[in-house]
């Protein structure tokens, strides 16, 4: 009889204990989830930031980097980036780049920081659109429940990829040609406009020039000729090697003072000879007539 009544009274403490604990963990979380909402109206979404590529930049290289920033926007609620994605031109499907599906308290990121990078890309215009989302909760403390909402922010941004320099080539100077004269034109065509034009002669250091010029001075032997051009974008165009040679006409020396001198001795008698005979001619006709 007795062992039964200590089983009873076991029993009943056990019952009284879970109670009080049951009682306890109520009254520590006496509110309800009610689930996800609309945003409320005071709670800004998150913010994009992108460092690169620069929006309606081109590029001179087929692989560009893609770097950004997201931050929670401003808010009087508990926020957290919950996940985050890109898109890039017509691809179907984003690649997601961070992801909080639980929310834990303890992992919540408010700012975080993306890099990532394109490569092989194609000649042209290229889109990046970027997606952000921000999870927030708040409580309505009439209701015993608290609320939990997500906003979204996307930012989109065109970049060029411009590797292909223009085209240019010399149309004063022949290739394998020789020239008698030192100063030889230098002009050239193009296909675009440019935002710089230089020229090395014979290898050496470039010379920058506003357009069409003339080379002066050169030297006799062979020479060769590369023209640089760099377009709006900054992408260089090289013209083709041009191979030339310089060979002044000189004149013999000996041969032209020899004439020279003889045209000064003869020159004089010649015009005593023709004037002594124009006048003896008179003279005889004058005779005959008188």
């Amino acid at each position: 009889m007795k062992r039964a009544i200590a089983v009873l009274l076991v029993a009943l403490m056990v019952s009284v204990l879970a109670g009080v604990l049951l009682v306890s963990l109520a009254a520590a979380n006496p509110y309800y989830h009610g689930g996800y909402v609309a945003p409320p109206g005071n709670v800004n979404p998150p913010v994009i930031t992108i460092y690169s590529p620069q929006n309606n930049t081109a590029y001179v290289t087929k692989t560009v980097f893609l770097s950004f920033s997201v931050n929670v926007g401003s808010s009087p609620y508990s926020t957290w980036i919950s996940r985050i994605s890109y898109r890039r031109d017509l691809e179907v499907d984003s690649i997601s780049v961070y992801e909080d599906s639980e929310g834990n308290f303890y992992t919540r990121k408010n700012s975080m920081q993306i890099c990532c990078s394109f490569q092989e890309l194609t000649e042209g215009k290229h889109t990046v659109k970027i997606h952000a989302t921000e999870s927030g909760a708040f409580l309505v403390a009439a209701e015993f429940t608290t609320y939990l909402f997500t906003i979204d922010n996307y930012l989109t941004i065109d970049f060029f990829v411009h590797t292909i320099g223009p085209n240019v080539s010399v149309v004063s100077l022949e290739n394998n040609r020789t020239y008698s004269a030192a100063d030889i034109p230098l002009f050239f065509m193009v296909n675009e406009p440019l935002s710089k034009i230089s020229y090395s002669l014979d290898g050496l250091a470039n010379v920058t020039v506003s357009g069409n010029t003339t080379l002066t001075g050169l030297s006799s032997g062979q020479h060769s000729l590369l023209v640089h051009v760099w377009d709006n974008f900054g992408a260089v165009g090289l013209s083709e090697t041009v191979s030339f040679t310089v060979e002044p006409v000189t004149f013999p020396v000996e041969s032209f003072s020899t004439i020279s001198i003889a045209f000064v001795i003869v020159a004089p008698w010649a015009v005593v000879f023709f004037g002594l005979s124009a006048y003896l001619v008179r003279r005889n006709k004058r005779r005959r007539t008188g």
